[in-house]
């Protein structure tokens, strides 16, 4: 037996259902004699097929002659009493559903259709409608959060790590069909908190995958890759059949999220198992038209640069992404230049950031080693800022005479913004001449908060060691103001 056929036998019998459907259920189990009429909807995988087969096991221990109604074969010859559960009512003949519709007006019937939201024949509407007025509509579709960590207790036995939870909720979009496809990878701690499908799951997928028309996959590994309906410069692949009747199919096979967003695990899948010189090609289609359009990469670049793609663009729009969270969200800021390294940009030009994205994330290992390399170059880019991450290296390590001998090398020649820096460290050392030509040195501090505080700091820890305590304590009370304002 293979392993992905182990997997899905060991874990099979656990599905994934919402709070509507247990509603539904509990309610029929306490009044199973109250006649039922309702239409249940949602996209495959949704649990709709389950709630049939729960209500059916209520009616039956409830006496109720109970009736399955599959295949139109089975809603011949069916009697006047009894619970008829219809499911994919979607794929009946029209003799079928106007065969159903007429057990609407006998009060003896139960009649429970599930149905997907597409197709839709004429005679499937008018039944829908006809049950719409005696109850709304049960619509299943993706779990809560909530939900999803109550089904991974349920079936696991023990509670599951919200990282976890939020980590599967994100990569299944809550859909019921793919939580199952994930629960052994769950189990087996190879999802906690990151987003990223397991091989053993997508290759479960594939099989998937792999039964989709030719039209609907092309159609969805398109915007896998990150085209989108907005795009004026479209491939084939979503112009080849009419894109409202694809995404109307692929909703309602549960593949894709309110927003016309693929699943990220049905994109994963799709990228992983479509031939690499199809993906490709597809990606520089995608990154040529974005970038003649004047278009920015930035909804797309991570997932282009994590597939392995090398382009200046996508190594552009992560740079500056990166530059843009580092104030902020250095960890995001270090994974977002790691990407950019990736995907084909200048690695020596971003060492100095991606030294101080480590720094401010308590890497001090990495970040001195990424100095190291930089530092031993001829001409190292970035040099203030390297020497900055740098002496925080020093100080965080308690060497804050290694903090002011890495100033002394940079020179007041070159430190230009980084004079306040580099003249507080000298005054914490107890150079106080080395500190006043670095400030004298520097340039007027640039207009921002960061940078006037910085310069207020220096002039009051000079001050106070130069005598003029009144002077330090009002450029103190000044740089502290502006830090926390």
């Amino acid at each position: 037996m293979s392993r992905v056929e182990s997997r899905r036998q060991r874990w099979s019998p656990h599905v994934a259902s919402s709070s509507l459907a247990l509603a539904l259920r509990a309610e029929v189990e306490a009044n199973s004699r109250d006649r039922l009429l309702v239409a249940i909807t949602g996209p495959r995988g949704s649990g709709k097929s389950l709630l049939l087969a729960d209500l059916a096991a209520v009616y039956r221990a409830a006496g109720v002659d109970t009736r399955r109604g599959d295949r139109e074969i089975d809603l011949i010859d069916l009697p006047d009493r009894c619970a008829i559960l219809v499911d994919d009512a979607h794929v009946l003949a029209e003799d079928a559903l106007n065969r159903l519709h007429g057990f609407i007006d006998n009060p003896e019937t139960h009649l429970a259709v599930a149905y997907r939201p597409w197709p839709q024949p004429p005679a499937l509407r008018l039944l829908v409608e006809a049950l719409e007025q005696q109850r709304p509509p049960v619509v299943l579709g993706a779990l809560t959060p909530e939900e999803v960590a109550a089904y991974f207790s349920t079936a696991l036995g023990r509670t599951v790590p919200a990282s976890t939870v939020e980590a599967v909720t994100e990569l299944t979009g809550g859909m019921p069909w793919l939580l199952q496809r994930t629960l052994g990878s769950v189990h087996e701690g190879a999802i906690r908190s990151s987003a990223v499908a397991p091989p053993a799951v997508v290759e479960e997928l594939r099989h998937d995958l792999d039964r989709l028309e030719d039209d609907l996959r092309d159609f969805l590994l398109a915007l896998a890759v990150g085209f989108d309906l907005a795009d004026p410069s479209l491939p084939s692949a979503l112009t080849r059949a009419p894109a409202e009747d694809l995404l109307a199919e692929a909703r309602a096979g549960g593949l894709i999220l309110p927003g016309d967003v693929v699943i990220p695990l049905i994109a994963q899948a799709l990228l992983a198992t479509a031939p690499s010189h199809k993906v490709r090609a597809l990606q520089r289609d995608l990154v040529e038209a974005r970038t003649a359009e004047g278009r920015s990469l930035d909804d797309v670049a991570r997932s282009l640069a994590r597939s392995g793609m090398r382009h200046p663009g996508v190594a552009r729009s992560l740079e500056t992404m990166g530059e843009a969270a580092l104030p902020t969200r250095p960890e995001l800021a270090g994974q977002l230049f790691d990407e950019a390294v990736a995907a084909g940009g200048d690695s020596l030009a971003m060492s100095a950031r991606r030294a101080q994205a480590a720094v401010l994330t308590g890497h001090l290992e990495r970040s001195g080693q990424l100095l190291e390399k930089l530092l031993e170059a001829e001409d190292p880019p970035d040099l203030a800022r390297a020497v900055d991450v740098s002496a925080a290296v020093w100080a965080q390590r308690g060497m804050l005479a290694r903090s002011a001998d890495a100033y002394r090398w940079l020179g007041a020649d070159r430190v230009g913004p980084s004079a306040p820096s580099a003249a507080v460290t000298m005054l914490a050392t107890g150079d106080v001449p080395g500190a006043r030509a670095m400030l004298a040195a520097a340039e007027p501090p640039s207009p921002t908060l960061h940078a006037a505080a910085m310069a207020a700091l220096a002039d009051g820890v000079r001050e106070s060691v130069e005598g003029n305590p009144a002077r330090a304590l009002a450029a103190l009370v000044r740089a502290s103001d502006m830090k926390t304002s």
